[in-house]
């Protein structure tokens, strides 16, 4: 099966009744996949379990209210595309362990219309162009939570173009670093 049926197959998620889809260990191709509020991926570990696009020209997640990816690995997104896609998330969202490689955005964070958090757990990026673009417009405040991120260079030795993009008065960067 793919993560995108077990998503699909979701009824119910409420604060109440979440839902948890567990990713076994493999390699997926997967279509962009909107992750409902009040629905956790997360994989068995954080390298075992890696997920690529089905096409060139696709985010692989978008995140929603009260979401969260964990122990996973987005790879090889395509020019103008993000590993995830986190817009007026709200109360908030969160990548646990999450590693991008080779993906055009990593993180593509933005408040328009709602005030949002968006929360990053150990996780790391290597290669691709942009880690990390985080955006408030509109008058919306983007706070986003960073602890224990890392950027690395990738295999190749090609560090992403630019690790962190803030765009707009109301966007917030906290860094939690030791």
């Amino acid at each position: 099966g793919s993560i995108a049926d077990a998503v699909a197959s979701i009824t119910g998620a409420t604060e109440s009744t979440p839902w948890c889809i567990m990713v076994y260990p493999g390699v997926y191709e997967e279509p962009e996949i909107t992750i409902p509020s009040f629905v956790n991926i997360t994989g068995i570990t954080q390298y075992a379990v890696q997920i690529t696009p089905m096409t060139s020209t696709q985010n692989l997640f978008v995140m929603n209210e009260t979401t969260s990816l964990n122990f996973i690995q987005l790879m090889g997104v395509g020019s103008g595309y993000a590993g995830i896609v986190a817009h007026d998330v709200g109360n908030y969202a969160l990548c646990h362990k999450v590693s991008m490689v080779d993906c055009d955005i990593g993180w593509d964070i933005k408040s328009d219309a709602v005030d949002s958090i968006v929360y990053l757990e150990y996780c790391d990026t290597t290669g691709g162009n942009e880690a990390i673009k985080i955006e408030s417009t509109n008058g919306s405040t983007m706070y986003s939570n960073f602890e224990n991120f890392y950027i690395f260079a990738s295999d190749a030795g090609v560090n992403p173009t630019t690790g962190l993009s803030v765009i707009g008065p109301d966007a917030t960067v906290f860094l939690h670093v030791f």
